[in-house]
């Protein structure tokens, strides 16, 4: 029932883009079709004598066509390839469309008001590296430039070919090279090469997980916008949690892997506002992640491990790549808990704070080469009376984000904690003194934001170059002074130093955020941490905004000021509304911050962006 529900809904979607759908069980000639039943009537031997000598033109199979041979026409596979066992890939003629451009055009507007996704797929300038969509039907070429090509044109129209696991083959690659080029954006570390190793037909080692490769298609869907895709995200999430069970029961699991799928699934979740889910999903994963001790990995060097304990859950890394993904997968699971804790107001897993002691990330090249272009550290490093330099030499940019989410997260777990009564005692002067100071170093010691790299790791956007991984550190690290600020809010809630100082970060934060608006990058390709970051700014700037309106304009340079942030707070909100859709959240938090600034109460602002509640 959940297979033809899910059928009849993709189908609507097809009838959507203007994909010609058949929904008759018989072929071209009128005979049955071919598939995994009628294949069992037909004889192999027999299949090419029954092969007319004339085919109409342009019906031919692209396998057929390319080697100039005879073919039947049949589909899903004609029988020349199901004789010579090899896929059987046709290409439909394109139907005529009404006015497209037309179309398209007007289904814009309605689609921005709604808050969700055009429905028609759309190619914008984060999608050329994994190939374009020819038309808003569903038939897609996959770029030339994915380690894993392609043959011919992907047609998702092709057949009900969602209820298969594993899918066809050229949509399986299709999707996973969407997944593989995508994969800084959820912080996905691993091997590439090893990885389309072990799904060559000819490998004879062991495979990827069916957990992990069903959650590479769950995020393939989810970050392709292709309505067609978007459908079937229901599917594969039900389908990679299954696996996910199932694989728990079996003793050879891949650990690493199944860490993996369960990362993917938080990610999945946290750009669909499903914050709650995303915080049970990562309970399991850091407890087998403590079993599997990659919580105290102390060396990026494979010949200095130490031994593992005789409970662990997993053998000790076969290589540096082995051990590189595991400290790789232990950070993306680290990265997504505190940045889950941030935005829902949670506190963080504390197996985290109290017991990490695995050594910041690196490249999959440094652990494939041995080439450490930094010494090995880990959180403590950032607490120490003389902090360690958190960029230098150059590390890799997604250390750095690490290292930044958490100081970051320690900063909110004590702001958090700290009672008016507490705040008038000296432990905690001294605390804040610390905290105060670790953060100043960290940021002073930051890359300039226009931080050209020599790592594969980097995004850089030239006119204005503009380095997407150092503004979104010098953001986080404005974000902690905001939030160490935020704690003298209980004594002192529109005078004073602190607040003059959270203002000047929130202002700074700001402006940043205009400059990465003006450089034309895709808002879709920043993290999850930026929803809490914009809305820790914008809070600031309207409660200050709220108070020169409310205590009047008393000289020039507090009516210039008002104009200023009224016109950045604006920036803001149009920036963040076109993709709302891809954290629902949002849309929330923007019409709470417009209705104080309407005049609502102050009481009724969400103090965090992740609860509908407040």
């Amino acid at each position: 029932m959940e297979d033809q529900e899910q059928t009849e809904q993709v189908r609507g979607n097809f009838a959507d883009a203007g994909v010609p759908t058949d929904d008759s069980d018989s072929g071209m000639d009128g005979e049955p079709r071919a598939g995994p039943s009628a294949s069992k009537h037909r004889n192999p031997s027999n299949a090419h004598n029954r092969i007319p000598k004339t085919l109409g033109k342009g019906r031919a199979c692209v396998k057929c066509r390319s080697r100039k041979t005879r073919c039947d026409g049949k589909q899903p596979s004609c029988s020349t390839c199901l004789r010579l066992k090899r896929e059987c890939v046709y290409t439909e003629k394109k139907p005529r469309r009404r006015a497209p451009v037309k179309v398209a055009n007007e289904s814009i507007p309605q689609n921005l008001d709604n808050g969700g996704r055009s429905a028609h797929p759309t190619t914008t300038s984060d999608d050329r590296g994994r190939g374009e969509l020819e038309n808003s039907e569903s038939t897609i070429v996959a770029s030339p430039l994915l380690h894993e090509s392609v043959d011919g044109p992907v047609d998702l129209a092709a057949g009900e070919w969602w209820i298969q696991d594993p899918p066809p083959r050229p949509i399986q690659r299709y999707l996973l090279n969407i997944c593989i080029e995508e994969r800084t954006r959820f912080s996905l570390y691993i091997h590439v090469g090893r990885f389309w190793e072990s799904m060559s037909p000819l490998y004879k080692g062991p495979r990827p997980t069916p957990g992990f490769l069903n959650a590479m298609y769950l995020i393939a869907c989810n970050v392709s916008l292709n309505p067609v895709l978007l459908a079937l995200e229901p599917k594969y999430l039900a389908r990679t949690r299954a696996f996910q069970a199932e694989a728990l029961a079996n003793q050879s699991t891949d650990m690493i892997q199944w860490l993996q799928a369960s990362c993917l699934i938080v990610f999945y979740l946290c750009r669909t506002s499903r914050f709650l889910e995303a915080r049970q999903e990562l309970a399991g994963a850091i407890h087998i992640m403590r079993l599997c001790g990659l919580h105290k990995i102390k060396s990026s060097d494979w010949n200095t491990q130490e031994p593992l304990p005789h409970n662990c859950l997993i053998s000790p890394a076969k290589d540096n790549i082995e051990l590189g993904e595991r400290i790789c997968v232990f950070w993306m699971a680290y990265q997504f808990d505190h940045m889950c804790s941030l935005i829902s107001g949670l506190p963080p897993d504390h197996y985290f704070e109290a017991e990490t002691e695995t050594v910041w990330p690196r490249s999959i090249e440094e652990y494939e080469h041995g080439l450490w272009t930094t010494p090995d550290a880990s959180v403590a490093s950032l607490f120490e009376p003389e902090p360690a330099h958190p960029f230098d030499p150059p590390c890799m940019m997604y250390a750095l984000r690490c290292k930044a989410v958490a100081l970051l997260t320690r900063v909110a777990v004590f702001a958090t904690s700290c009672s008016p009564a507490y705040i008038r005692t000296s432990e905690f002067n001294e605390r804040f003194r610390y905290y105060q100071e670790m953060v100043g170093a960290f940021m002073e010691r930051l890359p300039p934001n226009t931080y050209d790299p020599s790592t594969m790791e980097i995004e850089v956007f030239p006119t204005p170059q503009v380095n997407v991984s150092v503004i979104l550190a010098h953001r986080i690290a404005m974000g902690t002074f905001i939030q160490l600020y935020n704690i003298m809010g209980l004594t002192s809630k529109s005078s004073g130093p602190f607040y003059d100082r959270r203002l000047t970060m929130a202002k700074r934060s700001m402006q940043l955020m205009i400059a990465f608006i003006k450089s034309k990058i895709a808002l879709k390709s920043t993290p999850i941490a930026c929803a809490y970051l914009w809305f820790s700014e914008a809070r600031v700037i309207a409660q200050h905004v709220r108070k020169l309106q409310t205590h009047g304009t008393n000289t020039p340079a507090d009516a210039i000021e008002l104009e200023e942030l009224q016109a950045a707070l604006q920036a803001l909100f149009n920036a963040m509304i076109p993709v709302r859709h891809l954290l629902p959240v949002i849309s929330l938090q923007i019409q709470r911050l417009q209705d104080f600034l309407d005049g609502g109460q102050e009481e009724d602002l969400a103090t965090h962006v992740g609860s509908s509640s407040f």
